[in-house]
C-alpha cells in the first residue's frame, strides 16, 4: 500500500480511484466535501480564487505531510494546471506525479498550443491577443481559466487585460476524449459531451458536466471521427510529450469537422465517468512509474452522466438534508454556500445520451428544489 496526497480543486474522483485500489489517501481540496472525508485518510481544506490556489498555503501543508509521511507522493489534480510554479517548488522537496510546469505552460500559452496544432495539420479555433476583426464571432479568455466561468463574447471597445486572448468561435458539439499516455503513444479511454449551463446570463459557456461512454458506444462521432481523435490525442501526445492520464477538448462543428479546442494535461474530471471496472488512476501512475500503461476499454451500451449544480442565491445546506443516492461532492451539513458557486453534483445512467440528459436535468431540479424548500422554512 502505497501513500498519495492529493492536490486538487475537488479531490474526491481521485481519492475514490486510489481507495478503491488499496492505497492510504491524503487530501489538500478546496470543498472538503462529505464523501472526501469519508474516504481521505486525512484531508485539509486549501483557499482557491480565480487564479489558482494559495501557492504558499498549498507547499506549507505539502511539508507537513513530507515530514509525517517521508514517503508520500503527489497527485496532481484539476486546479493545480493553474499554478505551474506551485508544481515547480513541490518538485524540489517531494514526488510530484504529474506533468512539468514547463509544458504545461507551453499547453496553456494559446499561441504556442495555436503553432503546435498548426504544424500537426489539426484544424482548431484562431487565437490571438490581438483582435480578430474579420471574423463574426469572437470570444474571450482567460489564459488560466477553468470551468467556462472567464469566457465571454467579445463586445466592441473592448479593451483585452493581461492573461486573457481572443479566439475564434466555432458553432457545433462540444466533445472531449479522455486519454492515457506514455509520451510516445496514446488510447483513448473513453468520449463525453461536455454540457454547459445557461442559468447566469454574464456565463453563458459555464461548465455544467458530461455524459460520457467508451469509444465504441459513442453514438455522437462516426468511425472515421473517432479515428481522426485517436491519430490527434497520438500526434499531440508525441509532439507535447504527454503523460498520464489527459483530456483533449474539442468541438464538431456544422459540416462534420473536427476542431481542437485544448488538451488538460492531467487526469480530467470526466476520467470518473470511465472508471467504473478499473482504477484509471492506478494507470495514469504507471505512465509516469514505468513509461507504459495496460488498458482495455470497458464494453458497455450505457452512457453515466454528471450535472453541477450551481446556487442561484446564497444558500445554507440543513443539518435535515437527506441527500438521494445520485448526488456526490455533498456539502458538510450547515455549510453556507455562495452564489454562483458549486453546490453538490448529481449523477445519472440510462442506454442513450438523451436519457442521461433528461435525467440529469429532472434530478438537478429536484436537489435543487428540496434545498430551498430548506431555506424557506428556516
Amino acid at each position: 500500500m502505497k501513500q498519495y496526497l492529493i492536490i486538487a480543486r475537488s479531490a474526491r474522483a481521485l481519492a475514490t480511484s486510489l481507495k478503491r485500489a488499496g492505497h492510504e489517501v491524503h487530501c489538500l481540496d478546496c470543498f472538503a466535501d462529505v464523501e472526501t472525508n469519508q474516504l481521505a485518510d486525512s484531508i485539509q481544506q486549501l483557499t482557491y480564487h480565480d487564479d489558482g490556489f494559495d501557492i504558499q498555503q498549498v507547499i506549507e501543508l505539502t511539508r507537513i505531510y513530507k515530514t509525517n509521511y517521508p514517503n508520500i507522493e503527489v497527485i496532481i489534480g484539476n486546479g493545480a494546471e493553474l499554478n505551474p510554479e506551485l508544481i515547480e517548488r513541490l518538485s524540489e522537496f517531494v514526488s510530484v506525479i504529474g506533468i512539468n510546469a514547463d509544458t504545461i505552460r507551453q499547453l496553456k500559452d494559446p499561441e504556442y498550443f495555436s503553432r503546435l496544432l498548426s504544424g500537426l495539420s489539426i484544424k482548431h479555433p484562431r487565437s490571438s491577443s490581438s483582435e480578430l476583426d474579420s471574423l463574426n464571432k469572437v470570444l474571450i479568455k482567460k489564459k488560466t481559466g477553468t470551468g467556462g466561468t472567464h469566457i465571454k463574447w467579445q463586445q466592441s471597445g473592448f479593451k483585452l487585460q493581461d492573461g486573457y486572448y481572443f479566439q475564434e468561435y466555432i458553432d457545433g458539439k462540444v466533445l472531449s476524449a479522455v486519454f492515457l499516455a506514455d509520451a510516445n503513444r496514446a488510447d483513448v479511454v473513453g468520449l463525453n459531451l461536455q454540457l454547459q449551463t445557461a442559468r447566469f446570463e454574464d456565463m453563458p459557456f459555464m461548465y455544467l458536466g458530461a455524459i460520457g461512454s467508451n469509444v465504441s458506444n459513442f453514438e455522437m462521432l462516426n468511425r472515421q471521427q473517432k479515428t481522426e481523435i485517436k491519430d490527434i490525442v497520438n500526434a499531440i501526445t508525441k509532439s507535447a510529450g504527454l503523460i498520464g492520464l489527459c483530456g483533449l477538448d474539442f468541438i464538431v462543428n456544422n459540416n462534420n469537422e473536427i476542431a481542437v479546442l485544448e488538451v488538460n494535461p492531467r487526469p480530467p474530471s470526466t476520467f470518473q465517468l470511465h472508471e467504473r471496472e478499473s482504477f484509471l488512476i492506478e494507470q495514469h501512475i504507471s505512465c509516469f512509474e514505468r513509461g507504459l500503461f495496460e488498458y482495455q476499454a470497458m464494453d458497455r451500451n450505457y452512457y453515466y452522466g454528471y450535472a453541477i449544480l450551481y446556487a442561484n442565491q446564497n444558500v445554507n445546506i440543513s443539518s435535515n438534508m437527506k441527500w438521494p443516492d445520485w448526488v456526490k461532492d455533498r456539502p458538510p451539513a450547515n455549510s453556507d454556500i455562495s452564489k454562483v458557486s458549486p453546490v453538490c453534483s448529481i449523477y445519472a445512467q440510462s442506454k442513450s445520451i438523451d436519457g442521461t440528459s433528461k435525467l440529469l436535468t429532472e434530478r438537478l431540479n429536484q436537489i435543487e428544489s428540496i434545498i430551498m424548500s430548506m431555506q424557506n422554512a428556516a
